[in-house]
């Protein structure tokens, strides 16, 4: 991928009433926050001369750095330049080209001139052999024509690095760019000082209470209630069969007892008083003294906790009582399955080629929305899951004249569509289903849809099966995804997926079209390759695994806990799916084939 870079156009942006500016430094070092900022906000004043802007974005490409693009800032959405096919990951500022590499008595040596600075311990990085991530390495010795060991050199010097050992002098072609990954002048230009968690003073106090006898140690410590502060929580240890003999300096007991029971790192306390009962004036062991208090703060760590935990989970259930709405149910009723299919309004051909359907989902896209020709109130209609804003007067059009011809069944992907579809609606009573892009997983978010007017909801694939029971009893009225083609991701542009040995391979770019490549997964615990599938969906590449996802395999639990409709959804499916008989197999209970079956009881919600 390609980072959104507008630098260049900082005089054009101040010119237009723009309060504030987005940098994004999700997932980025602080270092690269506290630098690309300065960068910016030293564009703003005003204050870069071209060479100081060219000179610091260089240490900016240090820190973290990929091809840039301006995107569609000029205008222009046919440009493709939001994928760079040659290169993933952080290259580093271009330090020059390869001229030589070659071996002598002390090793493996490369050649460059250098146009920056350099210094021991520095990163270089050089593009693999095929595209993919920068192969990168750190300067462990430096030599010049003048100079067999140096520290540091200047730009624009002939320079000389030691290679690693196990790096082929075949990967530096002469005339290969190479890359400064890593400046140690950087670094000390934005130095990072993170604080230290035992230097920062904790927010609960607690008081200690300390008994010196004879025959061994009490320690007992309280502190104020999590939630309330005039409830003290009290905990003790004690250490007996000891024989405590009399302090030399009873003095310094007092001192010294303070100066250990204020060391509560790395729990949240701080030592608020401390109450000593030494009547023989006796002498314990420091090291002694230390194991209790850690003791001791443990357990009043732990009381505090608990009593939080009761209050909130009093508070949830207290909360979940009052508002959830739970479904009326019979146990009586059947167990047999309900049946719901979904599908593109314009590969849709007939009921008759879907019988038991209890429900007919039409899938709408914006691409098709001025051939749509069914009848109002027959199927319920699913808004686009995505809406640009170019799209925006076509849909709100089609949705005014389906409503006026009586169309009061729909579903919605997210909350802007809901807004959008009550807007038209003028206080007409719709139904309205969720679809699984709502990600209802907690009875909150069930409780909302509920509030929001969500007769029913599809479970997100990424659901499991306990979680699924759990929210079986309240509405809105759960729905099964068991079979979808389900999206990867989504793009405005063709992904660039990994091939094997060959590293990264960009699709090939021009009219959208169905490409089937292998997907090596980044977990190379997974034996065998993916094989995904992205097409062309309303102009967006939709990226879905080759083979569908099927719950099918847990209709035995699903029945049996009062979940009973199912739905098959062809939404993302490519256009020669054999609907009809997937549809055939899927309401008999058999899981298509091939299939990627849902993973719905191992790995459990956090």
């Amino acid at each position: 991928m390609r980072d959104l870079c507008l630098l260049s156009h900082i005089p054009d942006i101040c010119k237009v009433p723009i309060a504030s500016l987005k940098i994004e430094g999700r997932m980025k070092s602080p270092r690269y926050v506290a630098a690309v900022t300065d960068l910016y906000r030293r564009k703003f004043d005003g204050a870069l001369s071209p060479e100081e802007e060219r000179w610091r974005l260089q240490n900016l490409a240090t820190i973290f750095s990929r091809p840039t693009t301006n995107l569609f800032f000029d205008g222009n959405r046919q440009q493709s330049t939001a994928i760079d096919p040659s290169a993933t990951g952080h290259r580093g500022a271009f330090a020059g080209n390869v001229i030589r590499a070659h071996r002598d008595r002390l090793g493996s040596w490369l050649r460059f001139h250098t146009l920056l600075p350099f210094e021991k311990h520095d990163g270089l990085q050089i593009d693999p052999p095929e595209s993919g991530q920068p192969i990168g390495f750190p300067v462990t010795r430096l030599r010049t024509q003048t100079s067999h060991d140096c520290l540091a050199v200047q730009a624009d010097t002939m320079l000389e690095v030691l290679l690693p050992p196990d790096l082929s002098l075949q990967l530096f072609t002469p005339g290969k760019p190479l890359y400064c990954s890593s400046s140690q002048a950087v670094q000390r230009a934005y130095p990072l000082q993170l604080p230290r968690p035992s230097d920062l003073p904790a927010l609960n106090p607690y008081d200690v209470f300390v008994k010196l006898a004879r025959d061994g140690i009490t320690l007992r410590a309280e502190t104020p209630d999590a939630i309330d502060s005039h409830r003290q929580l009290s905990t003790a240890v004690e250490k007996h069969g000891i024989a405590l003999e009399p302090a030399t300096d009873s003095s310094q007991t007092l001192p010294a007892l303070q100066k250990i029971f204020s060391r509560t790192h790395p729990f949240p306390f701080r030592l608020a008083s401390l109450h000593l009962d030494d009547p023989d004036k006796l002498f314990a062991p420091a090291s002694l003294l230390n194991n209790l208090r850690r003791g001791l703060l443990q357990q009043l760590y732990d009381a505090r906790q608990g009593a939080l935990r009761a209050v909130v989970e009093n508070e949830r259930r207290h909360w979940f009582e009052k508002n959830s709405i739970r479904i009326e149910t019979n146990r009586l009723e059947s167990k047999m399955p309900v049946f719901v299919l979904k599908i593109p309004a314009h590969l849709f051909t007939s009921p008759d080629d879907f019988p038991n359907a209890s429900e007919i989902i039409l899938q709408l896209r914006h691409e098709h929305l001025s051939a749509f020709c069914f009848l109002p109130s027959t199927f319920r209609l699913a808004l686009p899951l995505i809406t640009r804003h170019s799209d925006e007067a076509s849909l709100d059009a089609f949705i005014s004249r389906q409503l006026e011809l009586g169309q009061r069944h729909w579903e919605v992907p997210d909350v802007a569509s809901l807004h959008r579809l009550k807007n038209f609606a003028r206080g007409v009573e719709l139904d309205i289903t969720a679809d699984w892009s709502f990600y209802a997983l907690n009875r909150v978010a069930c409780d909302q849809l509920c509030h929001l007017g969500i007769s029913r909801r599809v479970c997100s694939p990424e659901d499991t099966l306990q979680n699924m029971i759990a929210l079986a009893e309240f509405a809105p009225v759960p729905e099964v995804l068991v079979f979808q083609h389900s999206p990867f991701f989504i793009s405005e542009h063709f992904p660039v997926m990994k091939n094997g040995a060959l590293g990264n391979r960009a699709l090939p770019s021009g009219a959208l079209g169905n490409r089937a490549l292998p997907l090596v997964p980044a977990n190379r615990a997974l034996a065998t390759a993916l094989t995904v599938t992205t097409r062309n969906v309303d102009n967006r590449a939709i990226t879905t695994h080759s083979a569908p996802f099927s719950a099918l395999e847990f209709h035995a639990e699903l029945l049996q806990n009062n979940i009973r409709h199912f739905r098959c959804d062809f939404s993302f499916s490519p256009e020669e799916t054999p609907f009809a008989e997937i549809w055939k197999r899927v309401t008999a209970l058999q899981p298509p084939q091939p299939r990627r079956v849902a993973n719905l009881a191992s790995h459990p919600l956090p």
